[in-house]
């Protein structure tokens, strides 16, 4: 367990690095950073659940919610392929690489991970978990100061926003009714999804990827018996994992970079039609942040409002034992799949009577679904600007950062430091993870994140100076 640490005044200086989010983004650059740092380092971990590296995905507690990439796939560390996999055996759980382990397994994991990487570097490095989130950060002449909510704000030398997902998006006919009871922002809370499985006989669930696997899949082992509606505009379900060899197209992959979107589109759908579908997918992920980072504003655009639905359900694929799970229900009829979206919603005793829009010859036409609860799995809020976060928002209020042109997520340098107006480099901020997406688009899974997390890692130890005396707070 990572114990609350509080520093001795007595010893010599530290570098004091705060990282706002204890969920994998932040556990992850805590780990490299204690991996990789020779000198006298002091991490302030803002998070206030009880637990590290889990956050939303990996904090769940529900054994049938699994992760959606096989063991064998899965490390922190980017000089240790399969070391998931290897974690497992070393706790006497002899699952394949191939298998898909619950997603709170790999929550396990990167705790454990952290844990020794801190225990391997404790004469130089200390993690402190503070239980609180973070309202505020500001820049000063020595650093940057940190503002918990309902605490005394602290000084380091750099912060690192960590905060992972942004909340769920919400579509507009129903943001007039997210205070009631009949909205969940989204499956994970556990207690409201018993409550729904109990006491509803119609759920509507707007979204049909990933997360809308979870909810159903709750939902049905939490004992729901009445039905379930999921709509989205293109009805499209996430695909499962099979067999592919991605290496087979590298070289290919490889020669794609700077080539419009036209160009790539028509290439991928050539090599599709000859060859393994999934290898073909796969091998252009190494190849993703150069590919997106080729395009112009346009094709970029474009890609977003067309093309983007049909490369995440192909890219992003579930186990095929969840599948097989999901396939039973539409079958059975527990579950429908429906295209369209919400126009309008409006309170009906203890429901909402929504109005579907659905397409079809031409001409608009709606559907009404009386709902006794509405659960959101159209995954996160992409634009952080829209998250009402105080944190962010102040940011960008104070040109500490600036939102991505695409509108998903903040500009950074490229190994993460933040940019703010006037795509100044912002020496004491840095961010990862979900943030970057604008700059990589790929920036969300695990692969990503931990080659991310210790590239910024190196670069902040090599930046940030060790500090000659404690007493920052003169400079605020």
């Amino acid at each position: 367990m990572i114990q609350r640490h509080m520093p001795n005044r007595a010893q010599r200086p530290s570098r004091r690095i705060a990282i706002i989010g204890g969920g994998f983004s932040g556990a992850a650059i805590a780990l490299h950073l204690a991996r990789l740092a020779r000198d006298r380092t002091h991490l302030v971990m803002y998070e206030p659940a009880r637990e590290l590296g889990g956050g939303v995905a990996y904090g769940t507690t529900r054994e049938e919610l699994k992760l959606n990439v096989p063991a064998g796939k899965l490390t922190i560390f980017p000089d240790r392929p399969g070391d998931f996999h290897a974690w497992l055996h070393e706790q006497g759980m002899h699952a394949g690489v191939g298998d898909f382990l619950p997603r709170v397994v790999f929550g396990r994991y990167v705790r454990g991970r952290l844990e020794a990487a801190l225990a391997h570097a404790s004469e130089v490095v200390t993690l402190e978990h503070v239980h609180a989130s973070v309202d505020g950060v500001r820049t000063g002449r020595d650093g940057v100061l940190v503002e918990p909510l309902g605490e005394t704000p602290v000084a380091f030398d750099h912060a690192i926003i960590a905060l992972g997902h942004g909340p769920s998006r919400v579509p507009g006919a129903l943001q007039p009714y997210l205070h009631l009871g009949p909205i969940l922002r989204s499956p994970w809370n556990e207690a409201s999804m018993q409550q729904v499985a109990h006491k509803s006989r119609r759920v509507l669930l707007v979204g049909t990827g990933l997360t809308l696997c979870d909810a159903a899949i709750m939902l049905r082992r939490m004992g729901f018996q009445g039905s379930l509606l999921a709509v989205s505009r293109r009805g499209l379900l996430p695909h499962a994992h099979g067999p592919g060899d991605a290496s087979a197209h590298a070289s290919w992959a490889g020669q794609l970079t700077g080539a419009s979107l036209r160009s790539i589109r028509k290439e991928v759908v050539r090599r599709a039609r000859t060859h393994d579908w999934r290898g073909v997918v796969d091998a252009l992920r190494p190849h993703t942040p150069g590919l997106w980072g080729s395009l112009g504003p346009w094709d970029r655009e474009r890609f977003l409002r067309r093309l983007a639905p049909y490369w995440d359900i192909h890219r992003h694929r579930m186990d095929p034992l969840v599948h097989e799970e999901i396939r039973s229900m539409l079958e059975s009829g527990l579950l429908r799949i429906r295209r369209g979206h919400v126009l309008a919603a409006r309170p009906s005793g203890p429901g909402l009577e929504c109005t579907i829009g659905v397409p079809g010859g031409g001409a608009k036409r709606t559907e009404r679904f009386h709902a006794d609860a509405v659960v959101l799995c159209t995954g996160p809020q992409a634009d952080p600007g829209q998250w009402q976060s105080p944190l962010i928002d102040g940011l960008l209020a104070r040109g500490l950062a600036s939102l991505d042109q695409s509108g998903l997520g903040l500009r950074t340098d490229a190994d993460g430091f933040l940019l703010g107006s006037g795509a100044t480099v912002r020496p004491g901020l840095s961010t990862l993870g979900p943030l970057r997406r604008g700059e990589l688009w790929e920036s969300t899974a695990v692969p990503e994140i931990h080659v991310q997390a210790e590239r910024l890692a190196r670069r902040i130890l090599e930046v940030v100076p060790i500090p000659c005396r404690h007493d920052w707070m003169v400079a605020w």
